[in-house]
């Protein structure tokens, strides 16, 4: 990308490659014929994020108590940081009642993470996509997560 057209090469893309990079060593160390499994992936990401939560004095019991809400899905494709991030956020405030936006700059990936925690209601995301574009933001990806009511 960077050899054909240099203006096209950004931080983003350099996380990118640099994250296929990372994972594709650590999957020929490991050895092609034994995969990570998706369990100990999780149980190490939540580790880790739950290692960032203590040294911030988060309540371990009420981590506990928001994560068994929380699907497969969103360990495997967060990363400790934002999970703690955003376990962190959420215990901090209600955001049943009205809506809790946080937003991160990520430099290492080159954008900015945003994060939304709302009650849930028809057309949401819709929403909330048709009010990043008027605010001109590009989306890279997105992810929904969902838990049951009463939980933080």
């Amino acid at each position: 990308m960077r050899a054909t057209n240099p203006a096209r090469w950004n931080s983003w893309k350099d996380s990118l490659l640099r994250q296929l990079y990372t994972e594709t060593q650590h999957a020929l160390m490991r050895g092609l014929d034994n995969p990570r499994a998706q369990d100990e992936l999780i149980s190490e990401k939540q580790a880790e994020a739950r290692r960032l939560l203590a040294a911030r004095q988060v309540s371990q019991d009420a981590v506990t108590r928001l994560w068994i809400n929380l699907s497969t899905d969103y360990f495997l494709y967060s990363s400790p940081e934002e999970i703690a991030w955003q376990t962190e956020a959420v215990l901090g405030a209600s955001c049943a009642e009205s809506p809790m936006v946080l937003v991160r700059h990520q430099t290492a990936r080159g954008g900015t993470a945003v994060f939304i925690c709302a009650p849930d209601q028809d057309g949401l995301f819709a929403l909330t996509t048709a009010l990043l574009s008027q605010l001109a933001l590009n989306v890279v990806a997105a992810r929904i997560q969902t838990w049951m009511r009463g939980a933080p």
